[in-house]
């Protein structure tokens, strides 16, 4: 299946276990998503600060999220769905949502 792009923020519920930070759930387009398993994670040192990249399993498919230390914000940076799911709503959230 195709990846879809999306790059938007995202509230994240994140758990810090024995020194690693791993999403729980998050937030985006008015739905919430439990993140069933962390496929893999990793970082990208930059001048202006760290940025820790994770692929996780949701029902429905891979997300992808990264979370910048620069502006501490969480980010949804694309999503490949299951083969044979139909993938959620992708049209941006309405501005004036915080989430």
């Amino acid at each position: 299946m195709k990846a879809i792009s999306i790059h938007e923020r995202v509230r994240v519920l994140a758990a810090f276990t024995e020194g690693r930070l791993s999403p729980v759930r998050f937030k985006w387009n008015h739905r919430t998503y439990a993140v069933e398993q962390v496929n893999g994670d990793w970082v990208d040192h930059r001048d202006e600060g760290d940025v820790r990249h994770f692929s996780v399993q949701v029902e429905g498919g891979t997300y992808f999220l990264h979370f910048s230390t620069s502006d501490m914000q969480w980010w949804l940076d694309e999503l490949v769905p299951e083969d044979g799911s139909r993938a959620p709503d992708c049209r941006p959230a309405r501005r004036n949502d915080h989430g």
